[in-house]
Order: C-alpha cells, then structure tokens, then sequence
C-alpha cells in the first residue's frame, strides 16, 4: 500500500453508566447487569470532511493496483452505546452489545453478543 499520513488529536468526554447485579430468581444464582454508555469526542486537528483514496496493489493476484477509501471522522463525534449481561453461574454469563456512533461525515451502527466463561 501506498505510504499516506493523517495526523490527529481527539480529546474524549464521557459516562458510562453500570446498575448493581438484578436477581432474577430467589437464589440470586442468575442475575442481570445493564449498561448504558455514551461518550463525545472531537478531533482538534481534523480539517478536512471528505474521504481519501488509497493507492493499494497485491502483487501475487496479478489483478495490478487499485483503489480503497478511507474515511475521515471530521472534527465531532457522539456514541451510545448499551448492552446487557445475564450471569447464569460464578463463571458463566452471555451478553450482548448494541452501539451507535454518529460523526461529522456518517454514522455506523454495530452489535455483539456471546457467552463468557471464567476459568
């Protein structure tokens, strides 16, 4: 790939928000941990709103060089993010994630989930 530089300063401001464990039965053996997290960061050092190209080739597939995008945040930008954790044991839980973040040049949204085991 092509050498590129961007040069970057982010200063981040933010909450995170943890309930105590929610007993979901009489033994208190299964319970339910929600969070909620939401953060603001701006870039001091981004002057520019639009995306850049790369210049990229993979010599081995011989298909010669090519084109990819990078995308550039712009100066402001604002995530929340939420999720939930039921422990089922002392050494098993699932959880899942939910995020959104949106920038001065788009959003995205993104999703997790699975289980935890502790050894």
């Amino acid at each position: 790939m092509a050498g590129n530089t961007a040069s970057s300063l982010i200063g981040t401001i933010g909450l995170e928000l943890n309930s105590a464990p929610i007993p979901l039965n009489k033994s208190k053996s299964i319970s339910l941990v929600p969070k909620l997290a939401l953060a603001y960061q701006v870039d001091a050092l981004a002057s520019e709103t639009g995306n850049s190209s790369l210049s990229a080739t993979m010599p081995a597939s011989g298909s010669g060089s090519f084109l990819t995008q990078g995308q550039n945040r712009g100066v402001n930008g604002f995530t929340i993010a939420g999720g939930v954790d039921l422990t089922l044991s002392q050494s098993t839980a699932l959880y899942a994630n939910l995020n959104v973040e949106s920038f001065s040049t788009g959003s995205q949204f993104g999703y997790a989930g699975g289980v935890r085991f502790k050894f």
